[in-house]
């Protein structure tokens, strides 16, 4: 069995994310990096993980702090 992983965001995880958003029974327009990417840079920081069993996504934690 797969350990999970917990790894930070980073960009080149986007289109994944959001795939996995998008196939997820409960994953909304809100959780989408296209969404959270909408806002000017310098808004927030982000502190969004990725939950990966192997190479497969388990699961998304979008997260930012308000600067």
């Amino acid at each position: 069995m797969a350990s999970l992983q917990v790894v930070r965001f980073s960009e080149e995880d986007s289109e994944a994310w959001d795939k996995f958003v998008e196939s997820a029974n409960n994953g909304t327009l809100f959780h989408t990096r296209k969404f959270l990417n909408y806002h000017p840079k310098g808004r927030f920081q982000d502190h969004s993980l990725i939950f990966r069993k192997g190479e497969k996504i388990a699961a998304v934690f979008p997260a930012v702090e308000c600067i």
